[in-house]
């Protein structure tokens, strides 16, 4: 029978292949170690690594935390109380001439806001409308009765001392006024302007549609306590949601400005074509229609509004806009309110000889006009 050569005669394995073999094991074994060390090492680093994601992670979510809940409300408060010192250094045109406003009063049970007025052969006629809401502090709103808005507009022609004599209800002549879904005035008329047109007074106003969320302007001629040749216009821009146009007194052609900056003039017509559109200085960016425009000085006179809030409170400031008969800018009023420091909105300018009234409402539930005479007026344009 054969025999292993590296076996002794009686079968055991000669000492030179024994010592070679317990090499080879200790070898495999050094290999196996460096092999589980390495692994070590990589899980190790893998949980390090992972270890210190979740660390930066935590670090970041805790500054997070710090800025959300001390450094930003800080600098918020900060904001709001340099903001409060700038809007307390803002006049009020009551404070300013000692005058006192006086408010126009409706027979309904919807709150009265933002009247417009125009200047009459016997005195004055104002509009005023009245709505279902009430707006908060911070400039949004909580409607009554139902869910969504209604307007209803009343008319009333004060003397020219200002006592009241007729007071009606305006009944606007639409065919399906809050009845289809996609109707314009779903939700009525916001925002009257009164103006004086060749044909007559019309009014420039909004038509509200909530369902849809469409604002459409529209213009119509008043006839006794009807509006009467109502004329739906689209917006110049392709925009859903139109307001604030202000309509052109005793002018030619029936025409409104439609945006401050650029300061954009458009035609009172279905088409709403562009008439004129220069740019203005970067100080009115932000501000926006409010009366009608009116004669004044061989050029038009009109006051225009911007609007400041935050998560509390909300400020509407006003100016006078002055421009020469070919709409170049020639003079303007710093900011001022009219009678309180917060949500005023001037929806009518009127004048008769020197007496010029602002129409306006107070916090979207009281109706004011103030007068003030071309003096003062000239004090406030610079």
């Amino acid at each position: 029978m054969d025999t292993d050569p590296r076996q002794s005669g009686d079968g055991e394995m000669q000492p030179g292949t024994l010592r070679r073999r317990c090499d080879e094991l200790e070898y495999e074994l050094m290999s196996l170690r460096s092999l589980l060390a390495r692994a070590e090492e990589t899980a190790r680093a893998r949980t390090d690594s992972a270890t210190w994601r979740v660390g930066v992670a935590a670090r970041g979510v805790a500054r997070l935390l710090l800025y959300c809940t001390m450094i930003l409300p800080a600098w918020q408060r900060l904001g709001r109380r340099r903001r409060s010192r700038a809007l307390l250094a803002v006049p009020t045109l009551t404070e300013m001439f000692h005058l006192r406003s006086l408010a126009l009063r409706v027979p309904t049970n919807l709150t009265p806001c933002n009247p417009s007025i125009v200047a009459t052969e016997t005195g004055w006629l104002a509009c005023v409308r009245t709505h279902n809401y009430r707006i908060l502090p911070n400039g949004l709103f909580r409607y009554s009765f139902v869910s969504e808005s209604w307007n209803e507009i009343w008319l009333i022609e004060i003397d020219d001392n200002f006592s009241v004599e007729t007071t009606s209800r305006l009944r606007p002549r639409f065919s399906v006024v809050g009845v289809s879904l996609m109707d314009p005035a779903r939700n009525g008329l916001q925002d009257c302007r009164l103006f004086a047109a060749p044909d007559g007074i019309r009014i420039l106003a909004t038509a509200a549609n909530a369902q849809t969320g469409t604002n459409v302007m529209v213009t119509g001629r008043l006839m006794r306590d009807e509006l009467v040749d109502l004329q739906f216009i689209r917006s110049p821009k392709g925009q859903v949601r139109e307001k604030n146009w202000m309509p052109i007194m005793d002018s030619a052609q029936a025409s409104a400005i439609y945006s401050v900056s650029p300061l954009c003039v458009v035609t009172l017509d279905q088409r709403s074509r562009i008439l004129h559109e220069r740019l203005t200085s970067s100080d009115l960016d932000d501000y926006c229609g409010s009366s009608q425009a009116i004669r004044y000085e061989a050029g038009w006179l009109a006051v225009i509004h911007k609007r400041i809030s935050n998560r509390t409170d909300a400020w509407y400031l006003h100016r006078l806009l002055h421009c020469s008969c070919d709409w170049n800018i020639v003079r303007t009023s710093p900011d001022f309110f009219f009678e309180q420091r917060g949500i005023e909105f001037c929806a009518g300018l009127a004048n008769k000889g020197d007496r010029f009234v602002f129409s306006y409402g107070v916090d979207d539930r009281q109706a004011k006009i103030l007068e003030i005479d071309r003096d003062q007026l000239e004090s406030l344009l610079r």
